[in-house]
């Protein structure tokens, strides 16, 4: 894939014929992620679950997804001690890694299929949050099936290597290859910014919002 291309790829979203019927859910522009309430994908009020990974102060996407009716497991490793912030948000201080480790910051971290296992109940997750991807490789086979919608809060690096952000294209691919349909990429206005190696000004962060293909065929 071209350099433009990936930028392209980035930015594409085919909300106008994936989702009908999309709603944002949180206060402001770094809280807000799209949500899409088709029938055959959407969360269920009163019966649903949110995964929400790195939190860092800004409650509103959580506050709301409770409000709609649904059980929020927060998870942010800055967290002194894991509580309860209401009846419908529980907040755990973990974060997510490759590994079981305390890190280099003194944070208990751990990979997602092992937080699925201590957490009650775990059988399902309709939306999930997960944390800024900058660079790297994330592991989803496998748990992406219990998942009716992902979200993720992409950067690409002002100073980055353009090797760095191909890794990045990759990781959304694997998430697409894996049955994943993109209804939503949205640009974060506070990104914008100047990126030298496609001499591109623009948003560099976006939020990129999937539901799970399955639910569809399993329809058809």
């Amino acid at each position: 894939m071209k350099h433009l291309d990936m930028l392209e790829y980035i930015q594409w979203t085919n909300n106008a014929t994936s989702c009908k019927v999309e709603q944002d859910f949180g206060g402001n522009v770094d809280g807000k992620k799209s949500v899409c309430l088709d029938p055959l994908v959407r969360p269920e009020p009163g019966n649903c679950l949110v995964y929400s990974f790195g939190v860092n102060h800004e409650w509103t996407f959580d506050e709301a997804m409770a409000s709609y009716g649904c059980q929020v497991y927060a998870f942010d490793p800055m967290v002194k001690q894991s509580y309860n912030r209401s009846d419908n948000i529980h907040v755990y201080n973990y974060g997510l890694s490759f590994k079981t480790e305390i890190s280099v910051q003194n944070w208990t971290v751990m990979p997602l299929k092992k937080l699925y296992k201590m957490m009650v109940p775990c059988a399902r997750t309709d939306a999930h949050k997960l944390p800024q991807i900058r660079h790297g490789r994330w592991k989803f086979a496998g748990m992406l099936a219990n998942v009716r919608q992902l979200a993720l809060e992409v950067h690409i690096e002002p100073e980055g290597k353009i090797e760095d952000f191909r890794d990045m294209v990759e990781v959304l691919q694997a998430v697409e290859e894996l049955g994943m349909v993109r209804f939503a990429s949205n640009g974060i206005p506070s990104s914008h910014d100047w990126y030298e190696p496609l001499e591109y000004e623009g948003y560099l962060d976006y939020d990129i919002v999937w539901y799970n293909g399955d639910l569809i065929q399993e329809k058809n």
